[in-house]
């Protein structure tokens, strides 16, 4: 019998990390909301930084993420009287938004009023089905189907990507899983599996130290450790070695 896994339950694709990286390349100038189901630690973070690093001809455009379970409903917008009458309420909106609005702005005036699908920055819902309070799930639903936050409309220019990490291979974890409606608009969701290839080549071009890339090369099966992370243990993953990539480099600065 085939072993019943999170990407079968939910009826998707498993993917490598480069399919991805393509998908969200190939969805920039889209309402298309490319969602990447896989466990933690695999690239599902860090690849959609590294594509909003490439565009506009290398130079990067802004990248902003939203951490689920650790937001509050404060975190989207707060309610505040309109400065020209108390009759009314207005809905201000977090400052970390500002970032994104006023990329689409400039690019607009440079553009003609058009945001080309390679200036187009990048908003991230990581964990999207961790979130702990269901008005912050309701919030990123909003936003997700009407593209509006608060009282302001979110420009098509801007692109979305959505991540989630099963728990015990399952995904039971709060409302996006249960309710049909929410799950058809993060299209298309698919399952990211770990690759040794795409990571070994992601791990070259960032320059990862090189004591830890000749400890990959000569022990591939070393890159990410399913068993000890399904027993939760602490584990080897793509993450993990860029932290010690990082480490490795403090060692020899501080000689």
């Amino acid at each position: 019998a085939a072993e019943d896994t999170f990407a079968s339950k939910l009826g998707i694709e498993m993917v490598t990390p480069k399919i991805f990286d393509e998908l969200i390349t190939k969805a920039a100038g889209t309402r298309l909301v490319v969602t990447a189901v896989g466990p933690s630690g695999i690239g599902k973070t860090a690849i959609p930084k590294q594509v909003a690093a490439r565009r506009n001809g290398g130079k990067g455009v802004p990248y902003v993420a939203l951490h689920m379970p650790t937001m509050a409903l404060e975190d989207f917008h707060v309610p505040t009287f309109s400065p020209d009458t108390r009759a009314y309420y207005d809905r201000r909106i977090s400052r970390r938004f500002e970032p994104l609005f006023n990329w689409i702005e400039e690019v607009k005036k440079k553009n003609k009023g058009k945001v080309p699908p390679d200036m187009s920055p990048i908003l991230a819902f990581e964990e999207l089905n961790r979130a702990v309070d269901k008005s912050v799930t309701r919030a990123a639903f909003t936003m997700l189907d009407d593209r509006v936050i608060g009282d302001a409309v979110l420009d098509d220019g801007i692109q979305f990507v959505v991540t989630m990490n099963p728990t015990g291979n399952g995904m039971n974890v709060n409302e996006f899983e249960r309710d049909p409606a929410m799950r058809r608009r993060l299209t298309p969701m698919i399952g990211v599996s770990y690759n040794y290839g795409d990571f070994m080549k992601h791990a070259t071009n960032a320059k990862f130290h090189p004591s830890v890339l000749g400890h990959l090369g000569a022990q591939p099966s070393h890159g990410y450790d399913e068993a000890a992370a399904n027993a939760g243990k602490a584990f080897a993953c793509p993450a993990t070695w860029e932290a010690v990539s990082r480490i490795c480099r403090t060692f020899d600065d501080l000689g």
